[in-house]
């Protein structure tokens, strides 16, 4: 689990930047330095020299021709330092992935949380002609998936940054989030989209999910009984991965 405060106050400074990141990363085309001003509840000025100082750094840039403030790639080298980057977790993931595909028949994916959406590093489609499915690079929500709460129940910060941005939907999935922390896994019967079952786990990494893993298909052939089945086979072998 991520480690909570230990009482300590907050810099102030260090919260604004980190605001200005958060919203940055809301917004791949970028943002006016007026309009992250009134998003983030900061003056002009404040905003302007935190940009200037993230910028020095190396983390943020501004398109000179349209006037709009980007994150740049140094932000998610960033992330990436202490763990594997997603080339990496999906080349040591993708022989499982592949043997669940094989041994279960179901379509097999393996997401990471990206804002509010989860990203597909890796997918196999099931080989039945009925089947759910799935390329590498699709998104989903985090909320009201299978893989997005295997996600945010094993993602503290995360489901914080959620809940506050997405307070109603947040309400709305918060039991199934707490179910999919309880249990270790994640269901999803016929509620992303009818007539389809999803089962999600997620991937340990440094006290947080680094990822999920998930298996779907046709209701038919994923009841409740065999999703929980699924559950446990895909906890075991994540266990040796």
């Amino acid at each position: 689990m991520e480690s909570e405060s230990s009482g300590a106050r907050p810099v102030r400074s260090v919260v604004r930047a980190f605001v200005l990141l958060e919203e940055l990363a809301r917004h791949r085309e970028g943002v006016r330095l007026s309009d992250l001003s009134e998003r983030c509840d900061l003056s002009r000025s404040t905003t302007h020299n935190l940009l200037a100082t993230l910028e020095h750094l190396g983390y943020v840039t501004q398109w000179a021709s349209a006037g709009r403030y980007v994150l740049t790639d140094q932000a998610a080298e960033l992330g990436r330092g202490a763990q594997d980057s997603d080339s990496e977790l999906r080349q040591r993931m993708h022989p499982l992935v592949a043997r669940l595909v094989s041994d279960v028949g179901e379509t097999c994916y393996l997401a990471v949380a990206s804002w509010r959406d989860a990203v597909y590093l890796d997918a196999l489609e099931s080989p039945h002609p009925l089947k759910v499915g799935a390329v590498t690079g699709d998104r989903c929500r985090l909320l009201g998936t299978a893989i997005g709460h295997a996600l945010l129940a094993h993602r503290p910060a995360t489901a914080r940054r959620i809940q506050a941005s997405e307070p109603d939907e947040w309400r709305r999935w918060e039991q199934a989030i707490a179910d999919a922390r309880r249990d270790g896994f994640a269901l999803d019967i016929e509620q992303y989209e009818p007539g389809l079952s999803c089962v999600a786990v997620p991937v340990p990494g440094y006290g947080v999910a680094r990822a999920a893993l998930c298996l779907a298909g046709p209701a038919g052939r994923l009841p409740e009984h065999r999703l929980r089945e699924l559950a446990d086979d895909m906890k075991r072998r994540l266990s040796s991965a």
